[in-house]
């Protein structure tokens, strides 16, 4: 499709030179792509011959992937997955290859109940006198903004809202043990506040780093 372009502009009495530097290409590189053997710039090359060694067999990437979906892991991203799998004592993959792997398959959306952003532009409004114009916001749960978002976008927050005072605060007392106990937070290593608080961070990210250090050994490549 290039060259059938660069013949098309070439015959209207553009000049070579700046046709390849607005396609940011040489014009070694169009001689050489006029000169495949196919005469239509097909690259020849075939590829590697032969699979990469580190490639992960066909069998276990199934079952990361089946893990990866499965009820405890299906609302987390692999930069929580991998780490509590190292935490469980195992080594299935790197975080980059299963971003790839999702990637792949086609899910690698947002896995909680965050959707991504999105901008809309609000329709322009104007007033020219008082009380004519009025806007809000509520927060119907007094917590700091961060703290707000994550219990919004919890996977057990409820979309509807709670029937009581007795049942949101049952839920938030349920909430509490699983962020303080349960929820890796990226900004102290993907640990947990209780396991920073009582001081046993350092020998979860101690073992998590000789686990890492095992499976390099294991397999260098």
């Amino acid at each position: 499709m290039i060259i059938a372009l660069v013949d098309e502009t070439l015959a209207c009495g553009a000049r070579l030179e700046p046709i390849c530097e607005v396609l940011g290409l040489t014009a070694r590189t169009l001689q050489r792509w006029r000169g495949a053997p196919d005469g239509q710039g097909v690259d020849g090359r075939r590829g590697p011959h032969q699979s990469p060694k580190n490639k992960i067999a066909d069998k276990d990437k199934e079952h990361i992937m089946a893990l990866a979906n499965s009820d405890q892991y299906r609302n987390l991203g692999p930069n929580q997955i991998v780490p509590l799998w190292a935490d469980a004592g195992w080594y299935l993959c790197s975080e980059s290859t299963l971003y790839r792997f999702l990637k792949e398959a086609e899910q690698l959306t947002p896995r909680g109940r965050q959707n991504p952003a999105t901008r809309h532009k609000p329709a322009e409004k104007k007033s020219c006198g008082p009380n004519q114009l009025w806007c809000w916001d509520i927060s119907y749960l007094p917590t700091i903004e961060s703290l707000f978002r994550t219990v919004k976008y919890c996977p057990a927050y409820p979309y509807k809202g709670f029937a009581s005072l007795e049942a949101a605060q049952t839920w938030f007392k349920r909430f509490v043990v699983w962020y303080n106990g349960e929820h890796l937070h990226s900004a102290i290593g993907y640990v947990t506040p209780s396991s920073r608080h009582e001081g046993r961070d350092r020998q979860i990210l101690a073992q998590r780093h000789e686990l890492y250090q095992q499976a390099r050994r294991a397999n260098p490549s």
